[in-house]
């Protein structure tokens, strides 16, 4: 027999809403990675900020449309010599129903950096209304394409090819200023993991755009 009591109808909505705020409250109140591995660190991890966080990072080619930042790390990284601003946060990609977690990090690079994303072969979520076009790939490990919108030193694939040969397979993103990485990362090892990896990463491709172009014909490993 179908409800009709507008009270009792009511106190079910209302019970309802109640449980929605709770578990939602309790999702954001969890512990995750980025708690554990902001306080190993020394630094800030805030809770839940608003989407618009990274708005000065649009547009953002290296992952789904994300309806969400649980946690947002943003501070001065010292790992000698470097010293680097970095930004971590835990996203939710994709759409509210069927949403997938990714760690992004945000490194503060030179102003010389070209436009440059590095996808996985098989990934195909990455934004393609950007304007960005195949280039070859010599250098970079199997598995991996290269897209810009111009062409790029060949030492600098190569450099970024060294380093992410044995990585998993991590999104990388370079713009003027910036150096962008995605992966998922369940735990604080793998956040040091992708963190370790963009350092290393950001000092390739300082030093690929300080070296003079090997001569013509010279193949690059």
């Amino acid at each position: 027999m179908p409800l009709r009591d507008p009270l009792l109808l009511a106190l079910l909505g209302g019970a309802a809403a109640s449980l929605v705020v709770l578990l939602e409250r309790r999702r954001r109140a969890r512990q995750t990675v980025l708690d554990r591995w902001a306080a190993q660190q020394g630094m800030r991890c805030e809770r839940a900020p608003p989407l618009s966080v990274l708005a000065p990072l649009e547009p953002m080619g290296l992952l789904p449309p994300v309806v969400a930042v649980e946690r947002l790390v943003d501070g001065v990284l010292r790992a000698p010599p470097l010293v680097v601003s970095l930004t971590l946060a835990a996203c939710l990609c994709g759409n509210r129903h069927r949403s997938r977690p990714f760690v992004l990090a945000v490194f503060a690079g030179p102003p010389e950096l070209p436009t440059l994303r590095l996808m996985p072969e098989t990934d195909d979520e990455g934004r393609d209304d950007l304007g960005l076009l195949p280039v070859p790939a010599e250098g970079l490990p199997p598995g991996y394409r290269a897209e810009s919108f111009q062409d790029l030193p060949p030492q600098l694939l190569a450099a970024l090819g060294a380093e992410l040969r044995g990585a998993r397979a991590v999104r990388v993103e370079l713009r003027p200023g910036r150096m962008l990485l995605a992966a998922p990362a369940d735990s604080v090892h793998e956040v040091d993991g992708l963190v370790h990896l963009g350092l290393r990463l950001l000092q390739a491709s300082e030093w690929a755009l300080r070296t003079p172009p090997p001569p013509a014909g010279t193949r690059l490993n």
